[in-house]
């Protein structure tokens, strides 16, 4: 059973509270917030117990306990001037969105700005402009605004969209990252007066960007500071980001199963480490899989390997070896030495791959138990597909981020696709994060069977690795 979330959000976004069973808790506030898990004493009801079902309920690895911060937010946006942050990232094709789904998960808090008959000026980014880019402008959303029926006009400038604020209930700002101010690596003088620009006359700061919390940007770290304490809030994408995580985090269901791809090694390795003491299994995907092959030290032919993390791919593998035998030996003592019943957190590595010269080259495209040398993974194969469907049949939640495959060549499509259709069978609790992830899972026809698709990649991967998110850490306040 899902414990009941460590705050609350009215969807009027006019005010968050705490329940009063968590006020006089104030380090299982803050570990909420930094992605970490609660204190023993607050969540697992003070056992030390040494099962390897109770080794699951220690807390994984996150920042440094902080003593008595809190939390607070009081806002009203009601016929307020609000700012929101939120991520419109869309990808856009001649000008034309092709997947609106962080607008669609907007709506929620766009709805009940509307209702509160608040004017938003709306501050976002596309893409990561180096200059003024016009495919990226903001301007190419509009359409989906008014499709939807709201009054949202346009502004190319800051100026003028405090202008037309009083006019218009959305005003959308141009794409943020055409200033330079908005990046860290500018000048903290420069930063501090671009924010005060930003905010102009505006009442009200609402972080709903949580696809970029894990930035420092101007408008997410510098920009809320501006506000009083009682004027700066979550909005409703965010509550319901972190309340969805967090059952990943707090005693998730067992057993709790990882699949796990992507390019983006650096970012999934934390994850893993952090994750590993409470997973029963981690089933890789290339290319993710070929840094721990590689580990291992088998052939991976051209697929992508990061050298400088083979150490550390090396050491996840040898933590994994050590959790085994700890679950074997705390079993014996117990008088559970079951061995048909014994049931290993591990690693969970292909038997087979499609592979290929290049993507592009379709002739080249074969089914392999190993990788030749002058060939590449593109994704798994049937033996696998049917290997990692059997481990996570018996799951109770699943966690997937990193889909092997590019939804360009549909043929390396197909293997995920099975997968998910065998996943989507069992009753587990399903998370989907990650933009080339849920794509895929809409490629798939398969979103229907996610209980949660989050909006974020680095900034999921960060709270479920424990990692701080700046663009959080204002709505944390230490008392005087």
């Amino acid at each position: 059973m899902n414990k009941r979330p460590p705050y609350t959000i009215t969807s009027r976004i006019s005010e968050i509270t705490l329940p009063s069973k968590f006020r006089s808790h104030p380090e299982f506030i803050l570990s909420i917030f930094e992605g970490r898990r609660p204190p023993c004493s607050l969540s697992c009801g003070g056992s030390s117990g040494r099962t390897d079902e109770e080794e699951k309920q220690k807390p994984v690895r996150g920042e440094e306990q902080a003593a008595n911060a809190s939390v607070s937010y009081h806002t009203n946006s009601f016929n307020k001037k609000v700012l929101l942050r939120a991520d419109l990232n869309v990808p856009l094709k001649n000008n034309v969105i092709i997947n609106d789904f962080k607008l669609s998960a907007l709506q929620p808090t766009l709805n009940a700005l509307q209702k509160n008959n608040a004017n938003t000026l709306i501050v976002t980014h596309i893409g990561r402009p180096k200059d003024h880019d016009e495919s990226l402008s903001t301007k190419h959303l509009i359409t989906w605004f008014t499709q939807h029926n709201y009054d949202c006009v346009y502004a190319s400038t800051i100026e003028k969209a405090h202008d037309l604020l009083s006019n218009h209930q959305f005003v959308l700002l141009e794409n943020i990252r055409f200033w330079p101010e908005e990046k860290k690596q500018h000048k903290l003088f420069a930063q501090k007066l671009f924010a005060r620009k930003l905010k102009g006359n505006t009442d009200i700061y609402v972080m709903d960007a949580f696809a970029v919390s894990h930035r420092s940007d101007t408008s997410i770290t510098i920009l809320p500071k501006l506000y009083e304490k009682n004027k700066r809030t979550i909005g409703l994408l965010v509550e319901h980001e972190l309340q969805e995580l967090n059952k990943l985090l707090i005693n998730p269901q067992q057993p709790f199963n990882l699949i796990l791809g992507g390019a983006k090694i650096e970012t999934k390795l934390p994850l893993i480490k952090n994750l590993l003491p409470k997973t029963n299994a981690i089933a890789l995907l290339p290319p993710l899989s070929s840094i721990f092959e590689k580990a291992l030290g088998k052939e991976v032919g051209k697929s992508l390997v990061n050298e400088s993390l083979i150490s550390e791919a090396r050491n996840i593998l040898h933590e994994t070896k050590k959790l085994e035998n700890r679950i074997i030996l705390n079993r014996i003592i117990l008088n559970r030495i079951i061995l048909s019943r014994i049931i290993l957190r591990k690693i969970l590595l292909p038997k087979d791959y499609l592979v290929a010269s290049d993507w592009t080259d379709e002739n080249s495209y074969a089914i392999t138990d190993t990788i030749p040398s002058d060939k590449m993974a593109l994704t798994i194969g049937p033996q696998t597909i049917q290997f990692y469907s059997e481990q996570l049949s018996s799951s109770k939640t699943i966690f997937f981020n990193g889909a092997s495959g590019d939804i360009r060549y549909p043929k390396t499509c197909d293997a995920i696709n099975a997968l998910l259709q065998n996943i989507c069978t069992t009753k587990a609790f399903k998370v989907g994060a990650g933009g080339d992830t849920v794509a895929m899972i809409q490629l798939c026809k398969k979103t229907t069977c996610f209980d949660f698709l989050s909006t974020g990649g680095g900034a999921t991967l960060h709270y479920l690795s424990g990692q701080p998110l700046p663009g959080l850490a204002i709505f944390l306040k230490k008392p005087s």
